[in-house]
């Protein structure tokens, strides 16, 4: 049965510890993605407000057909666009800068301070310096097919780039210098690509990862310890429970002996082993005399009360290896392993003796009680049944004799 407990126990802990671990583990796993996905959210919704601004700026452009400005001391005429200079009444000369030129220029600018830099590219560019990389190559063909955006990271030596391109249709404004290539408005003329350097955030996302993980560690281990503390008090508490259910199922609850059942039990497992090894059993049965006028007398109370003082007699006068037990009504039984004739009518000669002088607790009289008792020999052909009839025969003759005295069966 214990043995059996322990494997029921053992599986449980393993079963359960599994499940904590794949739970934390899970956990640890959801938290890693959902920050993943949040910093990548934002880097993403970053670059969607650069590629916007550039859109917009384009836009403003292409509505004024263009902007001019004053020319400076080697400052290059925008060779894709016709007459693209302008002189004043004044004499001063203005370049044309369109949307592209202008896209361009800006570009070098938030590169040169470190922000972030934007190109024009197309499939069939106009400015050969607009030919898209791999990267903006598939990004361009994928717009073809109805794909809103594309992103990439991509590692540059000890730095770390996003890298974002979305889609620019041909608009009105457009068709001044891209009607010749016989795009339409609507239709997909190319792309604006967007790099920025996402280094620190990457730092900070590898250092939130590897804090995750640090604190799903503690987290497993504190959890694992009060796990383990809680499964070892729930195994004493039922343990413990367990023990005092087996007790009571074998405890007589007025008297705190053993109860008939566990006696029968007992003495078959006694009987068995005196046989296997050729020893010798006694059986005492004691019987409290003139226990019904006590309690007709004084009432169930004091009955009660004898009952629990001779149960402690009877209790203290054992050995470790005995079984008292209340074998029903006032009448009490001991199985006395390896003991002989005289042995057992010693222990009952001290037991009758100690309840004759004791006085019962709150009462005026003394209580004396019957004792018989049968011995088993390895010679006998005796059963457990036999064991009981001779040593209750021997209590009846004890209190036909005039009670208060022991009589051993022959």
């Amino acid at each position: 049965m214990e043995k059996k407990s322990k494997k029921i126990w053992f599986h449980f802990t393993v079963n359960l510890s599994i499940v904590i671990v794949v739970l934390c583990i899970s956990g640890i796993g959801s938290l890693f993605f959902i920050t993943e996905k949040h910093i990548n959210e934002e880097i993403r919704t970053r670059a969607r407000s650069y590629f916007y601004s550039v859109l917009i700026t384009r836009k403003w452009n292409a509505v004024h057909n263009g902007v001019y400005v004053l020319k400076k001391k080697g400052m290059e005429p925008n060779r894709f666009v016709i007459e693209p200079d302008l002189r004043s009444a004044d004499g001063k000369i203005y370049t044309l800068k369109n949307p592209s030129v202008m896209t361009i220029e800006i570009s070098q600018l938030t590169e040169t301070e470190g922000l972030f830099s934007y190109k024009l590219r197309s499939l069939k560019p106009i400015n050969p310096a607009n030919t898209p990389d791999e990267f903006e190559t598939m990004a361009l063909v994928s717009f073809d097919h109805g794909t809103e955006e594309s992103f990439q990271k991509m590692k540059r030596g000890d730095k770390t780039e996003y890298r974002y391109m979305a889609p620019l249709p041909v608009t009105e404004e457009c068709m001044k210098c891209h009607g010749v290539q016989g795009y339409k408005p609507g239709e997909i003329r190319g792309g604006i690509s967007v790099t920025f350097d996402i280094t620190a955030l990457e730092k900070n996302l590898s250092y939130t990862k590897s804090l995750i993980i640090i604190l799903g560690i503690l987290s497993l281990m504190i959890t694992a310890g009060v796990f383990m503390v809680s499964v070892k008090k729930l195994k004493q508490s039922i343990d413990d429970s367990n023990k005092e259910i087996e007790r009571l199922a074998v405890t007589d609850e007025l008297t705190g002996l053993y109860n008939r059942r566990y006696f029968f039990r007992k003495l078959d497992e006694e009987f068995e082993r005196t046989r296997r090894y050729g020893q010798t059993l006694s059986l005492i049965i004691t019987d409290i005399d003139n226990f019904k006028s006590y309690n007709d007398r004084y009432g169930h109370q004091a009955g009660d009360t004898i009952l629990r003082e001779v149960a402690g007699f009877i209790k203290k006068s054992c050995r470790e290896t005995d079984t008292p037990a209340r074998y029903g009504g006032e009448e009490f039984t001991i199985i006395l392993p390896s003991t002989t004739r005289e042995g057992s009518s010693a222990m009952a000669e001290k037991l009758r003796h100690k309840v004759s002088e004791c006085e019962i607790s709150g009462f005026d009289f003394k209580v004396t009680v019957s004792i018989g008792i049968s011995v088993l020999t390895p010679e006998d052909a005796y059963s457990p049944t036999t064991l009981i009839y001779d040593a209750d025969s021997a209590l009846s003759r004890a209190k036909d004799e005039g009670k208060n005295r022991i009589v051993i069966a022959m």
